[in-house]
């Protein structure tokens, strides 16, 4: 995701949960979730998993209910678990905070998991 970036570099700190985004959804996750949901409901195998991420469709009509509570409940969990930490900065930042920030490209189209661009301090 992008959508952070420009605060990421600002130094705003930045957090969210991860839906999938552009990704491909695979045959094995496809049918993960239909033994989950039920036969037809896992989605569609090597598809994106939002078609309309950074899309002109990508507006709040095309909200999936069911996945917006998941993901409502799963940040309300993360945000009670770290404000339950003694020392957040200390678990946040095992090794210290990043230092280079300054490099990054407010407008680049990062994938944090493995962009070359994006390396911690």
């Amino acid at each position: 995701g992008s959508d952070y970036v420009p605060f990421l570099a600002a130094g705003i700190v930045v957090g969210g949960v991860n839906t999938g985004a552009g990704g491909i959804k695979s045959v094995n996750e496809r049918d993960q979730y239909s033994a989950i949901l039920g036969i037809g409901n896992g989605g569609i195998a090597n598809a994106a998993y939002d078609p309309c991420y950074h899309q002109q469709c990508d507006t709040i009509t095309n909200i999936n209910p069911f996945s917006y509570e998941k993901v409502v409940k799963a940040a309300a969990h993360a945000m009670e678990y770290l404000g339950r930490l003694n020392d957040l900065e200390k678990w946040l930042y095992p090794q210290g905070r990043t230092k280079n920030f300054q490099f990054l490209k407010p407008n680049h189209l990062y994938n944090f998991h493995n962009d070359p661009d994006f390396i911690w301090a």
